[in-house]
C-alpha cells in the first residue's frame, strides 16, 4: 500500500486514510506525482478504488487532434422580433 512520499503509479481515485485524526476521503492523483503528506499525521496510505487515466494519458486526447464531428459549434444569433 502506498504511502507518502511514493510516487503515484496508477492514475485514479484513491482513499485517503489518516491513522488517527480524519475520516477517510477519496481524492484524485495522477501518475507520477508523489503522495502528499498530512500536516498533521505526517504519513497517509492510499489505497486505490478506481483506476482513471489522467488527460494526458489518453493518446486521441493529448495530440491537441479532434475529429471534426466533435469540434464545437458556434452558437446561432439570435433574430430579435
Amino acid at each position: 500500500m502506498p504511502i507518502s512520499g511514493d510516487k503515484v503509479l496508477v492514475s485514479g481515485i484513491y482513499r485517503v486514510i489518516h491513522p488517527a485524526h480524519r475520516r477517510d476521503q477519496p481524492k484524485a492523483f495522477v501518475v507520477g506525482q508523489n503522495f502528499p503528506s498530512c500536516r498533521r499525521c505526517e504519513n497517509c496510505e492510499y489505497v486505490l478504488l478506481k483506476a482513471a487515466p489522467g488527460i494526458a494519458e489518453d493518446p486521441d486526447l493529448r495530440s491537441g487532434k479532434m475529429r471534426r464531428s466533435q469540434t464545437l459549434r458556434k452558437p446561432r444569433k439570435r433574430v430579435s422580433s
